[in-house]
This record gives C-alpha cells, sequence and structure tokens, in this order.
C-alpha cells in the first residue's frame, strides 16, 4: 500500500472511532480496498 493510501485509511480509522462496521468507506484502488476490508469497512464502489 502506497503512504497516502495508508495516511487516507487512518484518517478514515480515526474519524469513525475505530468502530469501522458503522461506516462506508468509497474507494476505487485496489489495494486500498483490501486493506479497508481487512479492518472492518463497508467498502463502496
Amino acid at each position: 500500500m502506497r503512504p497516502a493510501d495508508a495516511l487516507q485509511l487512518g484518517a478514515a480509522l480515526v474519524a469513525c472511532e475505530e468502530q469501522p462496521a458503522d461506516v462506508g468507506f468509497v474507494c476505487l484502488d485496489r489495494d486500498l480496498t483490501i486493506a479497508a476490508e481487512r479492518e472492518g469497512f463497508a467498502v463502496l464502489p
């Protein structure tokens, strides 16, 4: 994963107070999508 993608994912985790199941994550990047799903986000196309 690229550093900018890691920052985006980290910011999303902070924004949702580490409760990713309650928040949708919009992403078109394959690697970031995989990482977001692993963290528990519902990834939207």
